[in-house]
């Protein structure tokens, strides 16, 4: 628990120094698996970035993140099915975004997304994350999952989780 917390504060000064533009390119997120085998992912990512990059690439005028039902949301759901997801036994299974919101200092944006199907949570899955590596080459998403922090990034795209 004591990461997490890090990851939080180095998450917050970063937000802070954003009025300066902030070079670190980096993704908060926690995975964590219900009993019955379903998993959520809380994710973080920042507002500016993820809206340059929506813009980018699928030409979005102005992206809005602020319902499920929105341009940008609709967008990064169609992004994720690219870049989050879980594959277990051969098989793939997306993250479906439940909620988002808009952080209290307002430079993040923090969505909460559930998995399609259910994993076998005696079976190893790989997580797969390269969630903005396509927009900058220095992103690093970190995930924690189980107390422990995974950092996937241009050339670590994917964990082995369960083994």
């Amino acid at each position: 628990m004591a990461r997490f917390k890090t990851i939080v504060v180095l998450f917050a000064l970063t937000v802070t120094c954003s009025c300066w533009g902030h070079p670190l390119k980096l993704s908060f997120a926690k995975l964590w698996m219900a009993p019955n085998g379903e998993l959520q992912i809380k994710i973080k990512l920042f507002e500016d970035d993820l809206g340059s990059h929506m813009k980018t690439q699928y030409r979005l005028d102005k992206p809005d993140f602020s319902a499920t039902t929105k341009n940008g949301t609709k967008t990064l759901q169609r992004y994720f099915l690219e870049n989050l997801y879980v594959i277990q036994d051969g098989k793939k299974i997306d993250f479906i975004i439940k909620k988002v919101r808009l952080t209290k200092g307002k430079t993040a944006l923090e969505f909460t997304a559930q998995s399609t199907n259910r994993v076998n949570i005696n079976n190893a899955f790989t997580l797969r994350n390269s969630v903005m590596t396509d927009a900058f080459q220095n992103q690093v998403n970190k995930v924690m999952f189980k107390e422990e922090t995974y950092n996937f990034n241009l050339r670590k795209k994917e964990y082995i989780f369960n083994e």
